[in-house]
């Protein structure tokens, strides 16, 4: 649609225009976007228990009306599956306790407080390391290389990935900013093919246009095209830890 292709112009330049009467000005910005979209029109594609109304036809119209470029330039995809109820119920028991206060209970999910520790650290190892203090987000194409201190094997993985997934160049670079910030959160000096494989798993919907059926539902080859190759990439794959990259 032209809001989603005037919205991957803003976060292409870093800048907006806007333009009245008598005068244009032009701000500078850096956004950080984080957008969520149903998986068809009716919203049910992909659930377990509840059958989709929608064709396949009309499931690519709809995924048709997101600017490729922009999504090209998304670099965290995934696919939110509904939440148990029993889960759901767990926020409202009684005897539930602060994981943040009273100790994490087995399962649980990593608190706010050690996600933000995580994330500090992250930060702080990068801007030592990366040219003028950068995040690994605005690491220049010349200064990528050096600072991502890449594996052989995983060098091997990210271009099968490259190729089986039909990557774009910008893609690919993404990809493997990505892979070296998962690998900065584990205090890696070098990235290896397990941080490479995590971010692959954070790129759902890359060829929807070839694959729009098993992509959205999480089933069958497309849905992990690329994986199948290495042991790290089987199946569905980790969901985001809640440390944002």
């Amino acid at each position: 649609s032209s809001t989603s292709r005037g919205l991957g112009d803003v976060y292409k330049r870093q800048e907006v225009w806007i333009s009245r009467t008598r005068q244009r000005c032009r701000f500078p910005c850096r956004i950080t976007l984080v957008g969520a979209t149903n998986p068809c029109p009716c919203g049910w594609w992909g659930d377990p228990e509840r059958p989709c109304r929608c064709g396949e036809a009309e499931r690519r119209r709809y995924w048709g009306r997101l600017s490729g470029p922009l999504l090209d330039r998304i670099d965290l995809q995934v696919v939110m599956r509904r939440c148990d109820p029993h889960d759901l119920a767990g926020a409202y028991r009684q005897d539930s306790r602060s994981t943040e206060t009273e100790g994490k209970a087995p399962g649980a999910p990593e608190g706010s407080r050690a996600v933000a520790e995580r994330v500090l650290v992250a930060r702080q190892r990068s801007a030592a390391r990366n040219p003028g203090g950068c995040s690994n987000a605005e690491l220049p194409a010349a200064s990528l290389a050096q600072a991502l201190r890449l594996d052989a094997a995983a060098l091997t993985l990210w271009e099968q990935a490259i190729r089986q997934r039909h990557l774009s160049a910008r893609s690919g670079a993404r990809l493997l900013r990505v892979a070296r910030t998962i690998s900065d959160l584990e205090q890696q000096e070098r990235v290896g093919p397990a941080a490479v494989a995590e971010a692959l798993t954070y790129r759902s919907f890359d060829g929807l246009g070839m694959g729009t059926e098993a992509e959205l539902s999480g089933s069958g080859a497309a849905a992990g095209r690329g994986r199948a190759a290495h042991p790290l990439m089987q199946g569905d794959g980790p969901l985001p830890r809640g440390d944002d990259r």
